[in-house]
């Protein structure tokens, strides 16, 4: 999925499943990382994709630190 740089919060769980056997590749076009719950994706179930400038930004946010190491640049 793609998330447009419009968007300043994700919510809690927004898109947290139960399931294991699938990765999440998601794709952010903000260089500010938005405002997210503590828990939006499931840890090592997905791929984070942003601005190649902001991935320090979004490693280091509040919440996305969770998700650092699948955090990448694009």
């Amino acid at each position: 999925i793609t998330i447009p740089a419009s968007v300043t919060s994700i919510g809690t769980h927004a898109f947290y499943t139960s399931y294991t056997t699938s990765v999440a590749f998601v794709t952010m076009e903000s260089e500010t990382p938005p405002i997210i719950g503590s828990t939006i994706f499931k840890a090592g179930w997905v791929s984070i994709k942003v601005p190649m400038s902001a991935v320090d930004a979004y490693k280091s946010a509040t919440n996305w630190s969770t998700y650092a190491d699948s955090i990448t640049g694009y």
